[in-house]
């Protein structure tokens, strides 16, 4: 954003949804959260380029929600878990 030819440093949020403490509290209990939704980096763009956002949303400009919190990752392999559910795999070479 620029007002009197001067860069304003301050991500615009007005038009994303931001989760709030009570959606936060909820999907701690569920697993569940609700779905952030498309932005457009282009308005904050002078702030993405010098600054990471608070919940990663644009830290990457070509896909946005790439990374951002309460997103799922993407794996290249399967999970592996010793126990086949929840346990770190754990091997040693001897």
């Amino acid at each position: 954003m620029i007002k009197n030819h001067r860069i304003i440093s301050v991500e615009d949020t007005s038009r994303r949804k931001l989760l709030s403490i009570d959606d936060i509290t909820k999907a701690v209990g569920t697993g569940c959260v609700p779905k952030l939704t498309e932005t457009d980096c282009a308005r904050s763009l002078c702030y993405h380029l010098m600054y990471r956002s608070f919940d990663g949303v644009c830290n990457n400009l070509e896909k946005p929600l790439l990374g951002a919190a309460f997103r799922p990752y993407f794996r290249h392999l399967p999970a592996e878990y010793d126990d086949k559910i929840s346990e770190p795999v754990c091997k040693f070479l001897l």
